[in-house]
């Protein structure tokens, strides 16, 4: 659900319950839609009765599709647009294209090596190719799969969302 709508909306989610929604998504970075502890859910809608997934969001936005636009986008964010007693000022320099990059799929790496089995969440714009068979997308992920390789040769498995919420499932019963 874009923008996480209706996760706050008892209408919303009775309506969502009664059509079968047994699992939902959530954004980790929101207040209140964290995983109450490593790779668990959480219970929402009528009787609790759906199951709030909690995924990772990423640094690259909704409407990016081109390297300039990220390194613009990143930059207003992290660098130019924050005050700097922001605690968005992340880097001393402005950063390029390659260093974002870097930094991106150094966070996701993390993920990967913590075992989180949340999903993460990535946008149709940055699917579009800005140059034969490159997307912002495949440029992450492609830097992500190099930095993994050289650590490890075990398989990275991407299951279905309802893997994940049995998973998260299991994980709630084994905490309760």
């Amino acid at each position: 659900q874009p923008d996480i709508s209706g996760l706050t909306n008892s209408t919303f989610l009775q309506a969502a319950y009664d059509n079968g929604v047994r699992s939902l998504i959530t954004d980790t970075s929101q207040p209140a839609w964290n995983n109450p502890s490593p790779n668990a859910g959480f219970k929402l809608g009528p009787g609790g009765g759906i199951l709030a997934l909690p995924r990772h969001p990423t640094n690259l936005f909704y409407s990016l599709r081109t390297p300039a636009e990220w390194v613009d986008e990143y930059n207003w964010f992290y660098w130019l647009g924050s005050p700097s007693s922001s605690p968005f000022k992340f880097w001393p320099d402005e950063q390029t294209f390659a260093q974002i990059v870097d930094h991106e799929s150094d966070n996701l790496l993390g993920y990967l090596l913590n075992w989180d089995s949340d999903p993460w969440m990535f946008h149709q714009a940055n699917l579009r190719a800005y140059t034969k068979g490159r997307t912002l997308l495949t440029d992450l992920a492609d830097q992500l799969f190099a930095k993994y390789n050289a650590r490890f040769s075990l398989p990275i498995v991407s299951p279905t969302m309802d893997e994940i919420g049995r998973r998260m499932a299991q994980r709630m019963a084994y905490n309760t």
